[in-house]
């Protein structure tokens, strides 16, 4: 027993002393990441169970506790940079420490490629662009490494884009205008580019000059009348920058003289980009200098050049009036002299001595006032002592040369009576409910003795007839009678008279001048002056006014006998039939299409091939691109939103013409479109797509302000004769363009410098076209009818041009007769707008006037429209 006692304390004590404890064995490490760029890595791993592992070698020693169960740790480290790191990581548990695991990681990586961003691809000159650039390791992590940024290509000099900056992000700025390539290049073969664009800042600077057409340029101030001249801008920013296409109006405050747009771009001998364009019909000569000015769409940059135009003094004529073609022996008669040149400037320095002769030679010398008639005045008097018929001429001596020119006077021993002129009112027109009308008369006597003139008037006028003091010439603004012509009946027009009786004091001669003053249903008084009327009003409220609010353009569907009137103020085509009775009460009209945001157009012409009913075609002008399309509206009212390619807006009037024959050529269907804001007309189909070819329209030549009225005539099957109203404000026009070929080509024809004919540039006496407004063609294709509305209140007109003696040639058109004819057709209207005719056997005109909210109907006079 005691033998087994001591046999197992043997064997504890062996068990004991053979399992003394051991430390823990190395930590296992998993991969880590090598070389690397961050920091901060975190070390994972395996080591006995609840050990402390610690690891030292990197910034600062750190430890962590395995996990007790499954032994995994994690611990973070931090690097020391730019170094190898030799990382010994130990387990330490109450049986001890164990045997160190080495782990090496370099810091930080190589780079092996470089990136950049830019805050922006363009900027403006005097502006900033950030450029970040890193440097990636073998990870794609960044490295730290700093590499500036540099300009490879672009503009050099001062105000070149540089860099600043002495880490990303780097700042990148300059005043140059360019594109500039930025390089951030880690080594010869590592680099990355990218292009920035520098533009020009806002503009700054505008230089206007004037000059001749010779290249280059020389600026000049002063110039002959019908010397080409041009205008050159430059529009820079604050840096000296160009501004590309800048948006630059040019205009000049000579009456009639056109600024024409762009035709040439170029630089100047400094560098800089210049724009170039023409300066048209500078024929005005002043004593004061014309303004050009230059503007700057956008800002306050404004440029006023100014020129002082002369008389053309290689081509100067004498104009030679007297006071009267028969006169008394003796009797001192009023001459006057005036020189102008060939655009109509008056000449009155540095001319040759002027002589006064007359043919044949009296037998008793004639005699010229203030001085001898061999070296006479140019405003004087002729005294002739031999009566008989005589041919008085005035010449000019020396240079420059002027052409003289000559009258018939008959001077004969009997008495002579006064004549009487009455120098206005020519055209008074008055609108209320009172009139005072001041008659302005001239009265030439033979005799300066005892004259008189006496005045007094039939019909209800209040009159003041007598004015003291009249002489041998009479100019008297005086009111002569007060006229009230609400006391008329409306229904028709009411003529009175005026008679004036001029007495010759010292033969007794008299002259009774009388005058006639129409009042008419629209209470407008308009003095006749002894010429025929061409046309009456016969219906003052054709449409009723409570039913419109702002009538302007009209159109007749002959099929239907039915007037179609577009009303601004209510943004309606209204229908109403021809046939009466009249006025058309407002609960008669129909509202053929509504809520069309300011139509301005009713025009409506026959579809292509006459189908029956006949459809018809409605231009429709709005102030929204949504409004802005066309209509259509067949014989029964049927109304169709016409598809719209491209938004038409600030159409004003629209002429439609169907499909025909031009040459050897077929014309598809289109539309003549006027765009008053854009200064063109528009030639499209009936989607409103452009059929130019170019999207530019036609604009006669850069000619055409503010065009409002188009009307067309087949030319048979030669060409199409296109008429546009332009508003000048001063001296507007109606231009014609000769139109052939193929559609896409018009644009071209009419835009160049043949082909386009101003018809009324020529009137004798000066054009009555005023605020053009609407145009129609006759239905005889004869006649262009033109809606003149005036500079205010009861100064609108229709006027009149034969068109059918316009010969085209060679790219040159001519009317048959000056200015073609232009006949003032219908006075006093108000604000008149829109034309139309009717099918009538004798066609009636149709007017509406914006102001009156009516529409007239005009019957034809005399002459048959």
């Amino acid at each position: 027993m005691m033998r087994k006692v001591w046999l197992s304390l043997v064997s504890l004590i062996f068990l004991v002393v053979g399992c003394s404890p051991q430390p823990p064995a190395p930590p296992t490490v998993d991969p880590v990441t090598s070389p690397t760029s961050v920091l901060t890595q975190t070390i994972t791993g395996f080591a006995k169970w609840g050990s402390t592992v610690k690891i030292a070698g990197g910034a600062q020693e750190v430890s962590g506790v395995a996990d007790p169960y499954a032994g995994r740790f994690a611990i973070a480290v931090t690097l020391n940079p730019n170094t190898t790191n030799d990382l010994s990581l130990t387990a330490t548990d109450a049986t001890g420490t164990s045997q160190p695991t080495k782990v090496s990681i370099v810091t930080p990586a190589p780079g092996v490629s470089i990136r950049m961003m830019l805050s922006a691809q363009t900027m403006k000159a005097g502006g900033s662009v950030m450029a970040t650039v890193e440097v990636l390791d073998v990870n794609g992590q960044n490295n730290g490494m700093v590499v500036a940024p540099t300009i490879t290509a672009g503009p050099a000099g001062n105000g070149a884009l540089n860099v600043s900056g002495t880490a990303s992000p780097f700042t990148l700025s300059g005043t140059l205008a360019g594109v500039y390539t930025v390089t951030a290049q880690l080594s010869a073969n590592i680099s990355v580019s990218q292009t920035l664009t520098v533009t020009a800042a806002d503009p700054a600077v505008l230089t206007l000059a004037l000059g001749n057409s010779a290249a280059p340029l020389t600026a000049v101030n002063t110039a002959t009348a019908g010397t080409q001249l041009v205008y050159v801008y430059t529009v820079v920013d604050m840096y000296g920058n160009q501004i590309p296409q800048p948006l630059v109006t040019v205009t000049t405050n000579m009456p009639g003289a056109v600024v024409s747009p762009v035709d040439t771009q170029g630089t100047d001998t400094s560098g800089n980009t210049y724009y170039q364009g023409m300066l048209v019909n500078f024929v005005k000569s002043s004593n004061t200098p014309w303004n050009v000015t230059a503007h700057v769409a956008g800002t306050t940059l404004t440029q006023i050049k100014s020129i002082l135009i002369g008389a053309d003094q290689t081509a100067l004529v004498a104009r030679l009036t007297l006071s009267n073609n028969i006169t008394q022996v003796n009797n001192p008669l009023n001459y006057k002299v005036v020189v102008s040149d060939g655009f109509g400037n008056t000449v009155t320095t540095g001319l040759g001595a002027m002589s006064v002769t007359l043919t044949p030679t009296p037998t008793t010398a004639a005699t010229c006032a203030p001085t001898a008639c061999a070296s006479a005045t140019q405003n004087g008097t002729l005294s002739v002592p031999v009566s008989g018929v005589y041919q008085v001429a005035v010449a000019f001596a020396g240079t420059p040369t002027v052409v003289g020119d000559s009258v018939y006077i008959s001077v004969i021993n009997a008495p002579i009576p006064p004549t009487v002129t009455i120098v206005s009112p020519l055209n008074t027109d008055v609108f209320g409910t009172l009139a005072q009308i001041p008659v302005q008369v001239q009265i030439n006597y033979a005799n300066n003795n005892n004259n008189s003139v006496l005045y007094f008037a039939s019909g209800a006028f209040n009159q003041s007839n007598t004015i003291a003091g009249l002489g041998q010439t009479v100019s008297s603004g005086a009111a002569l009678f007060n006229l009230n012509p609400g006391g008329f009946n409306n229904a028709q027009p009411t003529v009175e008279s005026l008679i004036i009786v001029a007495t010759d004091g010292t033969t007794g001669a008299s002259t009774t001048k009388t005058v006639s003053f129409t009042i008419d249903i629209f209470k407008n008084i308009s003095p006749q002056l002894g010429r025929p009327t061409a046309v009456k009003v016969t219906q003052s409220t054709f449409v009723a006014a409570t039913a419109l609010l702002a009538p302007m353009g009209l159109s007749i569907l002959p099929a239907t006998n039915t007037l179609y009137i577009a009303d601004s103020g209510t943004s309606t085509v209204f229908a109403s039939s021809l046939a009466g009775p009249f006025p058309v009460a407002a609960g008669n009209l129909t509202s053929v299409k509504n809520n069309l945001n300011g139509v301005s157009d009713a025009q409506l012409q026959p579809d292509a091939g006459g189908v029956a009913p006949p459809a018809t075609y409605q231009g429709i002008f709005a102030g929204s691109a949504a409004n802005a399309n066309f209509v259509k509206v067949d014989a029964a009212g049927v109304v169709t939103n016409l598809p719209t390619a491209t938004p038409l807006t600030g159409i004003r009037n629209v002429a439609y013409q169907a499909s025909s024959t031009l040459g050897a050529m077929t014309i598809a269907q289109h539309l003549f479109a006027t765009r008053p804001a854009a200064g063109r007309v528009e030639v499209t189909d009936l989607a409103g797509a452009d059929l130019t070819g170019g999207g530019g329209g036609i604009t006669m030549n850069g000619q055409l302000v503010e065009p409002w009225g188009v009307a067309y005539v087949q030319n048979g099957t030669t060409s199409i004769r296109l008429f546009v109203t332009s508003n000048n404000g001063g001296g507007d026009r109606i231009y014609m363009c000769d139109i052939s070929g193929a559609i896409n080509t018009w644009s071209a024809r009419c835009n160049g410098a043949g082909n386009v004919l101003a018809i009324n540039a020529a009137v004798p006496g000066g054009s009555q076209l005023q605020t053009p407004r609407a145009l129609a063609i006759s239905p005889g294709g004869t006649k262009l009818y033109a809606v003149s509305a005036g500079g205010g209140f009861n100064q609108g007109r229709v006027l009149s041009y034969d068109i059918s003696g316009i010969t085209c040639a060679a790219g040159t058109c001519t009317c048959a007769t000056p200015g073609c004819n232009e006949t003032t057709v219908v006075r006093n209207l108000q604000f008149p707008n829109g034309l139309a005719f009717d099918a009538a056997t004798a066609p009636n005109l149709y007017v509406s006037d914006t102001f009156l909210r009516a529409v007239a109907q005009i019957q034809p006079g005399t002459t048959a429209f």
